[in-house]
């Protein structure tokens, strides 16, 4: 289907103008797609940790993580609700996932709540669907799902120890993040030891009261060692 001749003064050429139409060489392939890795779940929610400012109020944080069949999911809008005092969707809160696949979220200071229960109403990301919601965790009872697992025994030392500083109201809070380590961790802080032995779910948050941590150094060793432990992690003003 060429069409001959068409430059002139051509050599060494076939001088062949090539047609192409409809159906003309091969279809595209098919997009993949991502098959079944196309659901965010819900794999874990933290047991909700509640924070009270004095008799009358108090706040409380949970952790979820988010998954796909591949691992941790970024990027995963979370929004969930919180059920105080036995009533439905008190407070709505949101956020969205780090690396981990993990989000913190808060319900604010409450003043006069005696029950706290957080509920995952939604997930949403680009190119995504939402997996089953619903799913509840309360102050004193992790529900539903298992955390993520611990390193296993004999893990190199904790490394990539990175903080977050966060204030509510007149209290502060260090958020501590790290990779690696054994099934148990210490966690240091200005050289003195904080919190002894706790799973290693590569993070920690400690609420230091009303003085700013930016003084404070911190360190998370491997259980029982004081050679396995990642640098220390000083807090920037």
């Amino acid at each position: 289907n060429a069409t001959a001749g068409v430059i002139s003064d051509v050599s060494g050429s076939p001088n062949l103008l090539l047609h192409v139409g409809d159906g003309g060489g091969d279809p595209p392939p098919p997009d993949p797609g991502c098959g079944d890795n196309c659901t965010a779940d819900v794999r874990w929610i933290s047991e909700v940790s509640v924070v009270f400012k004095n008799s009358t109020r108090a706040g409380g944080t949970v952790t979820v993580q988010i998954v796909d069949a591949d691992g941790p999911l970024s990027g995963v809008t979370v929004d969930g609700s919180w059920n105080l005092n036995l009533g439905d969707n008190y407070r709505t809160s949101s956020g969205t996932t780090g690396t981990d696949g993990m989000v913190e979220l808060s319900s604010g200071v409450i003043r006069n709540a005696d029950t706290f229960q957080f509920c995952v109403t939604s997930l949403s990301a680009d190119g995504y669907e939402s997996g089953p919601t619903g799913q509840c965790s309360e102050f004193g009872s992790q529900v539903g799902v298992d955390p993520p697992p611990p390193p296993p025994p004999g893990a190199d030392a904790p490394a990539n120890l990175a903080w977050a500083s966060t204030q509510m109201g007149r209290n502060w809070r260090t958020n501590l993040s790290w990779t690696g380590g054994g099934a148990t961790v210490d966690v240091y802080r200005n050289g003195a030891i904080r919190v002894s032995g706790i799973t290693n779910s590569q993070s920690y948050t400690e609420n230091v009261g009303k003085t700013s941590p930016a003084s404070y150094t911190y360190q998370v060793c491997n259980a029982d060692s004081t050679t396995e432990c990642s640098v220390e992690q000083p807090i920037d003003p």
